[in-house]
């Protein structure tokens, strides 16, 4: 695979919003966080349930309820 590719394939969130149209066979998407500022930010991806905040509370209540949570760096 050129580098070119590599780096779309790669990027988990990049990835995640161009197979949208195949995310039935994708694992689900939560929270996308980011350093910015100086400060951590979560943003919010499409697989995560509308109630839960954009915050650390809402990812960690999303940990209790799923019981496992797998976490990649982009």
């Amino acid at each position: 695979m050129n580098n070119e590719y590599r780096k779309l394939l790669w990027d988990k969130v990049t990835l995640r919003y161009c197979l949208d149209k195949y995310r039935r066979y994708l694992p689900e998407y939560y929270y996308h966080i980011v350093p910015r500022n100086g400060k951590t930010e979560l943003l919010k991806m499409p697989d995560c349930p509308e109630y839960l905040p954009r915050s650390l509370d809402g990812l960690l209540e999303l940990l209790r309820e799923r019981k496992l949570l797998a976490m990649k760096p982009t």
